[in-house]
């Protein structure tokens, strides 16, 4: 086995634009406001770009060879993760995600809390983190009369900065925000303001699963060196643990037996060396590690996200 790369998949979004050449050279044409970068969604399933698994779905590969792809303690009918690029040139909506037990229950999917690193941000922009000063009975009544921006509570986040959206925080991602997004496999969203766009909103589905008293404050990280690299450990959260490392020369780990590892270059570039080769891993590219790779180094002078799983 070896560090897999997939072919991005990029959407049109009302709210995009093409601040996504920043950190995907190859982007068609168009208002790109996402590109997938890893995923087993049926809305959108990578496809392997590098070497002899080139062409296949990761989704196929992970029946043939579950244990060696993922590991034995996740299952191939529920791959875990979601990551992509969101480039917001307009706000996007105010919205909610379900958590697991209403998504299973009602919408046949998986429930969705997600972790927001922020790449970009441009003409002081800002995200939505929750609502301040409302009770859950009023919240129906504030949305369809449009009083619930004054109970919206407002972040200005800054760049290297990590928020965890927990499943029923309201949020909203604001024009100008670059931000990677790491999130459970689901892509149920629900509507609740979308500035007169004119797309379906869910304000019932929405006030049943917003929680009014949930909040989100940026991730304080735990700084460690590493033989003169770098480690921000952000945390290890429901389906997933997030650390940054800045290499600045090499970096020598060992594959998760149990699960696997991803990488995303936020800045600079670097290869990846292996028993059996090389690989390279540049800026706004994802690399995944195998559960059988084995011992491997990261060389370069990059900054790395690695998502545990």
């Amino acid at each position: 086995m070896y560090p897999l790369k997939f072919f991005p998949i990029y959407f049109n979004k009302i709210w995009g634009g093409r601040d996504i050449e920043s950190i995907k050279k190859d982007a068609p044409e168009g208002n790109i406001g996402e590109s997938w970068e890893l995923s087993c969604h049926p809305n959108g399933e990578s496809i392997i770009s590098n070497g002899k698994y080139k062409g296949i779905k990761l989704k196929e590969l992970i029946k043939e060879n579950k244990k060696n792809i993922i590991g034995k303690d996740i299952s191939e009918d529920k791959f875990p993760i979601l990551i992509k690029f969101i480039t917001a040139n307009d706000n996007l909506s105010i919205q909610v995600h379900p958590d697991d037990v209403y998504a299973e229950n009602f919408e046949n999917d998986n429930g969705k809390s997600e972790a927001w690193y922020i790449l970009k941000v441009k003409n002081n922009g800002k995200i939505i983190t929750g609502l301040n000063d409302v009770e859950k009975h009023d919240i129906k009544e504030k949305i369809v009369n449009g009083k619930l921006e004054s109970h919206l509570n407002y972040t200005q986040p800054k760049e290297n900065e990590l928020y965890y959206i927990e499943a029923g925080l309201i949020h909203g991602i604001g024009k100008g925000i670059t931000l990677l997004e790491i999130q459970e496999s689901s892509d149920l969203t629900y509507r609740v303001y979308d500035y007169n766009r004119g797309r379906e909103l869910h304000i019932n589905k929405a006030t049943k699963v917003i929680n009014e008293k949930l909040k989100c404050e940026k991730i304080i990280p735990k700084k460690k060196i590493i033989k003169n690299n770098i480690c921000y450990e952000f945390g290890d959260f429901k389906s997933f643990s997030i650390k940054r490392y800045d290499i600045n020369k090499n970096l020598l780990k060992t594959s998760n037996k149990d699960g696997f590892n991803v990488y995303i270059c936020v800045s600079g570039k670097g290869v990846i060396t292996y028993m059996e080769g090389t690989e390279t891993i540049n800026l706004g590219e994802l690399v995944m590690i195998p559960s059988s790779l084995g011992e491997y180094c990261i060389i370069g002078n990059l900054s790395l996200i690695e998502v545990s799983v």
